[in-house]
């Protein structure tokens, strides 16, 4: 009876590699390794391409004329979003020296200032959604109906239109 000169492991004369921790016994070199965990593998790179289907017939998800526009639509809708922000704060700043002209503080500078922060409301929805729905489109990833609907309830309803579409029609 022999033993594994790596991990001491009953061996028969007819092994090659030790059933225990895998040494390679007809190796001249010591082996380092002795957990039974490590597997090294070589991978010899090759220079052809797969033909297996499996790898080359990957779903996506949008084409990319559907994402262009939907991603010009959200861009449009955060960049709205500011804007009625500014108009609103602009305004909120400027009112009553259009009204009173002497700079007084009126109703419609109260008027402002709630537009202006109510205005802000929509920009907290479109920004995460648009950066969200930007990093899925980047990575091919599937975007799901409810962020779809979100999207075209709260941000914009030409891109929520296409996303609910274009996941159907892109294969």
């Amino acid at each position: 009876m022999n033993f594994c000169p790596n991990c001491g492991a009953k061996i028969t004369d007819n092994d090659k590699f030790c059933p225990s921790c895998g040494y390679n016994l007809n190796s001249t070199e010591p082996h380092t390794d002795s957990s039974n965990d490590s597997i090294n593998i070589n991978v010899q790179p090759t220079d052809h391409i797969s033909t297996n289907p499996a790898v080359t017939n990957i779903k996506k998800h949008y084409s990319d004329g559907c994402k262009i526009t939907i991603k010009i639509f959200l861009i449009l809708s955060c960049v709205g979003c500011g804007l009625l922000f500014i108009i609103y704060l602009i305004n909120a700043l400027t009112a009553g020296y259009y009204i009173g002209g002497t700079g007084s503080f009126a109703a419609i500078n109260i008027f402002y200032i709630v537009a202006s922060v109510f205005s802000l409301v929509p920009l907290a929805w479109t920004i995460p959604l648009t950066l969200h729905i930007w990093k899925k489109l980047k990575n091919d990833e599937k975007i799901s109906v409810a962020v779809s609907v979100c999207t075209l309830i709260f941000v914009s309803l030409v891109a929520g239109i296409i996303l609910l579409a274009c996941d159907d029609a892109a294969n």
